[in-house]
């Protein structure tokens, strides 16, 4: 889908302008896509946390990335907490294995 280089809306497909804030979209205009600010891979990193610690640790590294990348405070800051509560739920289930 294409987003509007001014303010990152979704343009209609073949729009003339964009609805949001009335600039004139360029015809040989590219794609562009949404920034990825790493909240998504932040709540997924959070599903798993618990379970599948590696997969947390792989996702919300690359979301954390992103979020710094990005400056979105929130992003980080869930996936931090991700990587937290899996590196607690690893080390628990190491403990446990040793019992």
């Amino acid at each position: 889908m294409p987003y509007c280089s001014n303010c990152g809306d979704e343009l209609k497909e073949n729009a003339d302008i964009c609805l949001s804030c009335g600039i004139l979209v360029e015809k040989n205009m590219k794609y562009h896509t949404q920034p990825t600010d790493g909240t998504t891979l932040g709540i997924i990193g959070l599903c798993f946390a618990l379970f599948i610690p590696l997969v947390t640790w792989i996702v919300s590294g690359i979301g954390y990335s992103q979020a710094n990348q990005a400056d979105n405070k929130n992003a980080k800051t869930i996936n931090l907490i991700a990587l937290i509560v899996s590196s607690v739920a690893a080390f628990f289930y190491f403990i446990l294995s040793l019992t």
